[in-house]
């Protein structure tokens, strides 16, 4: 028995220690963000995740270059027998066939095609794993296209303007140790500001936006607010021609999101061309003057939050004293009651016919009010109730203490 599991430890070494090699070689063909996936043999890329048959299963969904968005166990390629991670012997490998090419070519973002206007405050709208976060990493040339082209600020190569940028990712990270005004000096030192100049910007900006007492405290010390608040500040000290936020207001309270909302603001005054991405409706509707609804990596509308609103008709709600009469021949078809009066969308050639039926019929008009749609009714209308309801869904996990 002792000999046996002497036996088991070894091959579980010998199992890491050839994980261990494949890492490297891993890294130079997915890249740093993708090597902390489990590749228990000296192969070249990871295989599907198992399915209950002890197979690789399909389905698991690809974001760029092969990342898998669900924690598994994988395979290997070009080799006779797979290890788990446990260093389990399972079998043969599945051989390279066009369907896994297939899967693995999968496309995060697709036929996408936007222009954001200097100047403007622009969403990216969408439910989680829609692409937000994949787009705006191509579009600043952390990660390349596979086809298409793209321009930042006039530029064909983004990281050529990485300093007139000021990126806050989706992955919050600062040095617990460092204090408030460091961090900050240091993110603007990156792009090229001088550290001297960032200290002194840095406390300007605390003391500014009611955080002086901060200034000198280490980050493990601030709430989770000020921290990502302070991240931000890191994000444009250096006074860069354009602001990409990636889900800038996860995590953050009602307070602290008014805040955020009201340096979008004061930074959109100064000319400073914003671009975030959201899965919160009511953040986009209130800030943006253009926006790019995405989903299943595809663009499904860009443009004015107006003209997103105007492709659905305005909705009349009426309440009458008189609940029968002649008057209601003048409602439209697709009238609906509702709560104890009426619903229907604004016909076509306006309210006036039916206010004449309503009058001459004496139907006692208790309310009457037309409203035009929301953003979030034109986002069903376009991205499908599906979406919208993971958007929803997106909403109310991050709202959960």
């Amino acid at each position: 028995a002792v000999r046996r599991d002497c036996d088991a430890r070894r091959r579980l070494v010998r199992a890491r220690r050839r994980r261990d090699r494949c890492l490297s070689q891993k890294r130079r063909l997915l890249g740093d963000q993708h090597a902390r996936a489990r590749v228990v043999r000296n192969g070249m890329l990871e295989m599907r995740p198992f399915g209950a048959d002890g197979l690789p299963k399909p389905g698991g969904q690809l974001g760029r270059r092969g990342r898998t968005s669900e924690a598994a166990t994988f395979l290997q390629f070009n080799a006779d027998h797979a290890y788990m991670d446990n260093g389990t012997e399972v079998g043969k490998c599945w051989k390279i066939d066009s369907d896994l090419c297939d899967w693995l070519a999968a496309s995060a973002v697709d036929g996408v095609d936007i222009a954001v206007p200097a100047g403007a405050i622009y969403g990216i709208l969408g439910p989680n794993g829609a692409g937000k976060t994949t787009l705006l990493r191509t579009l600043l040339g952390i990660i390349d296209p596979d086809a298409g082209e793209r321009s930042l600020l006039g530029a064909g190569q983004p990281l050529r303007m990485a300093r007139q940028v000021g990126y806050l990712p989706e992955e919050r990270g600062l040095y617990p140790s460092m204090k408030a005004y460091e961090a900050i000096a240091f993110m603007g030192a990156l792009r090229g500001l001088p550290l001297a100049e960032g200290r002194r910007r840095a406390k300007a900006l605390l003391e500014g936006h009611g955080m002086g007492a901060a200034i000198a405290k280490p980050i493990r010390q601030l709430s989770k607010g000020m921290a990502q608040t302070v991240q931000l500040f890191g994000t444009i000290v250096h006074e860069p021609r354009l602001i990409v936020l990636d889900e800038p207001f996860s995590g953050l309270d009602a307070i602290n999101q008014e805040k955020l909302e009201a340096l979008i603001r004061e930074q959109a005054r100064r000319g400073v061309t914003i671009l975030f991405s959201t899965h919160v409706i009511a953040h986009a509707e209130r800030l943006c003057e253009r926006i790019a609804i995405i989903a299943g990596g595809r663009i499904r509308f860009e443009g004015t939050v107006s003209d997103a609103r105007d492709r659905l008709r305005p909705q009349v709600r009426l309440r009458t004293r008189s609940v029968d009469g002649a008057w209601r021949r003048a409602l439209p078809p697709d009238t609906m009651a509702q709560e104890g009066g009426w619903h229907f969308a604004l016909p076509q050639e306006g309210i006036e016919p039916l206010l004449r039926a309503l009058i001459d019929d004496r139907a006692g008009i208790e309310s009457l009010s037309i409203e035009r749609p929301g953003l979030h009714d034109a986002f069903v209308a376009i991205a499908g109730a599906a979406a919208a309801r993971q958007m929803q869904d997106g909403a109310d996990e991050e709202a959960q203490p």
